[in-house]
């Protein structure tokens, strides 16, 4: 049966979303058919951690044995922090991120450097002359870095300006770069500049990242891992 369901008035939207949800679910009480209501952010927030623990997982496979890893705060790189812990990859980890040290502390199999440096909150992250001095005297096999996003020019940008130079200087001292970014930081607002995707070997992402973009970047010979 088809019918109109009456709406009262409400000069908000959320509770115009409210009373037309009410309405519908009173229409259908008459009817054989059933409404099923859902929250959206709440699905976007699934897909968000989805897409990050599929980078992370990726990225883990990354990780090779008897290695220098550098990795930058982040939530990807959080979570890969907490799957390495997990298994008996022997390698050395040099972080300035305060979120990835206290995943990997109690490791027995990862030996783990903090960069020192200034926490600036509310960041978890170590930065300043301090921690770039001490990095500019590392050398990394791979750093795994997680940009705050990818500008659609295919530049690495970072949110805290603070932050810029610390993450230059983990690309200068690394052989390789290992890019982890989500579907959700393509094209996500301008940040400070960090580098050019040129600069990268490779860039781990969710299979949600649009085949454009994958193919622009392949492009600009970069490996893409999904």
């Amino acid at each position: 049966p088809v019918g109109v369901a009456h709406v009262p008035a409400d000069t908000s939207e959320q509770g115009w979303s409210v009373r037309v949800e009410e309405a519908l679910v009173r229409r259908a009480s008459s009817t054989r058919f059933q409404i099923q209501s859902f929250d959206r952010s709440q699905v976007e927030a699934g897909q968000l951690r989805d897409a990050r623990l599929s980078v992370a997982r990726r990225a883990l496979e990354r990780v090779e044995p008897h290695t220098v890893i550098l990795m930058n705060d982040g939530e990807i790189t959080t979570i890969l922090a907490d799957l390495l812990a997990e298994t008996e990859i022997r390698a050395t980890v040099i972080t300035n991120s305060t979120r990835v040290f206290d995943k990997l502390a109690h490791s027995s199999s990862i030996q783990l450097i903090s960069t020192g440096g200034e926490l600036r909150r509310p960041y978890p992250a170590l930065v300043g002359w301090l921690a770039e001095a001490a990095v500019n005297e590392l050398r990394a096999d791979n750093l795994f870095l997680e940009p705050a996003t990818i500008s659609p020019e295919f530049k690495l940008c970072c949110a805290n300006i603070a932050e810029a130079p610390m993450l230059q200087a983990m690309m200068r001292t690394s052989r390789r770069i290992t890019v982890l970014c989500d579907q959700f930081r393509f094209d996500a607002g301008s940040g400070t500049q960090i580098g050019p995707i040129e600069a990268v070997s490779t860039l781990i992402t969710d299979a949600g990242t649009p085949a454009s973009a994958r193919l622009s970047i392949r492009e600009r010979g970069v490996e893409v891992i999904t």
